[in-house]
């Protein structure tokens, strides 16, 4: 830089040299030097002029824009900022609007009842700004979607008719919240004395003894669904009745119902959660002064301060 006749910045050392740099009349003067002894990557240049050197919420300097960026509150400005400057690389852009479309469908799949918990947790807002794109999945958010699908899984109780512990017990299995089956009955053992009692409504054509007969003939594959159907609460299976379920000889039990339910919400789960990994997160804060900087690859812009480190410091000092 001195050699093709640049002056370097009037300060010496390194906090010096950071407040000096870091005001907007020096900008320019700065920048020009790291330019010329190679400090800045010439495919970085035009991105500082057009940023004018300052990072989200108008931080400046490694330390503020880390401190901004680090507040949970900030972490949506500071993907923005990334998104509209192009510092997120195209593949990177293409999962994490993947990892969007996961949990939208999540949401849109959900129970009432995770729905609610989602909202108590997260706030109707935020699950707005995900679904409109103006906002993308992070970390936390993942985290609390799991809990709220944990909650309502250990609400449904085992499936099968198991206690608490893994083993079948007297009580049997809990029904979820608002199930009302055939004469209004709401556990597997009100469901089964009703049934039992009155096996035309229940569409079995067998007496008290419950004999696995077949429904009645000629009984159309929609009607059957029908009567499946409605032995299910609503938005449990939002893609339907599973083919297995064509073929019972008698409509689900209680504990059929529920471990259908069980196994839906497991899936709904497991595909929300799977995108829940990097990088869906926001963007990666930086590491720690200890560690060396992170690789070009990551496209992070740079900072006035680290223009003006290890080189430059060593010209100047010279």
């Amino acid at each position: 830089a001195l050699k093709k006749g640049v002056k370097p910045p009037a300060c010496k050392g390194r906090e010096e040299c950071d407040v000096y740099c870091a005001e907007d009349e020096h900008l320019e003067e700065c920048m020009n030097f790291a330019i010329a002894a190679g400090f800045i990557p010439p495919e970085e240049v035009e991105m500082m002029k057009k940023t004018g050197g300052k990072g989200p919420g108008n931080c400046r300097g490694k330390e503020a824009c880390e401190s901004f960026c680090q507040n949970p509150d900030n972490q949506e400005t500071c993907f923005n900022f990334a998104k509209e400057h192009g510092l997120i690389p195209e593949e990177d852009m293409k999962r994490m609007e993947e990892g969007r479309q996961q949990m939208m469908q999540g949401f849109n799949q959900a129970p009432p009842q995770v729905m609610d918990c989602l909202n108590s947790a997260l706030g109707s807002e935020t699950i707005e700004k995900i679904k409109s794109g103006t906002g993308m999945p992070s970390r936390e958010i993942g985290d609390k979607m799991q809990q709220c699908f944990e909650t309502m899984k250990n609400q449904m109780g085992p499936p099968q008719g198991m206690g608490p512990g893994g083993n079948e017990g007297e009580q049997g299995m809990g029904m979820p919240e608002g199930f009302s089956g055939p004469g209004g009955c709401r556990t597997p053992e009100e469901c089964q004395s009703y049934c039992q009692s009155n096996p035309e409504e229940c569409g079995q054509p067998g007496g008290p003894e419950g004999e696995n007969r077949m429904m009645p003939e000629g009984l159309p594959p929609e009607e059957m669904q029908r009567q499946i159907q409605q032995m299910i609460p609503e938005g449990m299976m939002p893609e339907g009745i599973p083919q297995e379920m064509m073929n019972f000889q008698q409509p689900p039990s209680p504990e059929q119902i529920q471990q259908i339910q069980q196994e839906q919400m497991q899936q709904i789960q497991q595909e929300v959660m799977q995108q829940m990994q990097p990088p869906m997160e926001q963007l990666p804060p930086p590491p720690p002064p200890s560690e060396p900087p992170p690789p070009q690859s990551m496209n992070r812009p740079p900072t006035l301060g680290e223009f003006l480190l290890g080189l430059l410091l060593g010209l100047i000092v010279e």
